[in-house]
């Protein structure tokens, strides 16, 4: 297995398959004052091998701060995605294929008591087949257009 595809975006559903992103590519919240909450989604698409299919996996999300700890500011609890358990089959047309599982992770109001970047690890079966960062920074002047900025 591996990591197919992971990204941020403003807005994503997921629909037979496939994944609807709106303001897809984003990876940092400008904030004008810490604290600061934001809104975003994470896309997870994981690609397994014809071998891998017909086995259950299990899916995590864990959110790394910049010291290696659980992310959980204040008195938060670290923040992660429970485990999922997918079960990939076999592509029906042609078994030699490798198959795909998407899911997108919706975060409200995700917190950041100071600037700072946490790393999402996406782990299958215990093991981190990838990561993707997201950044939290002060905002010293407008950016450039394009930019997400919460409060």
């Amino acid at each position: 297995m591996e990591l197919a595809t992971a990204f941020f975006a403003d807005s994503v559903i997921v629909q037979d398959g496939k994944f609807y992103a709106w303001g897809g590519g984003i990876d940092t919240t400008y904030a004008a004052a810490f604290p600061a909450h934001t809104n975003f989604s994470l896309v997870v698409r994981v690609a397994f091998d014809p071998s891998e299919c017909g086995q259950a996996h299990k899916l995590e999300v864990n959110v790394i701060d910049e010291d290696g700890k659980p992310y959980g500011p204040g008195s938060m609890p670290p923040v992660s995605m429970p485990p999922q358990a997918i079960l990939p089959q076999k592509d029906a047309a042609d078994g030699t294929l490798s198959v795909s599982y998407s899911t997108v992770l919706g975060f409200q109001g995700f917190p950041f008591d100071k600037p700072c970047k946490v790393v999402f690890s996406i782990v299958v079966d215990r093991r981190v087949i990838g990561s993707i960062t997201y950044r939290a920074v002060q905002m010293v002047q407008a950016p450039a257009p394009g930019w997400h900025s919460q409060s």
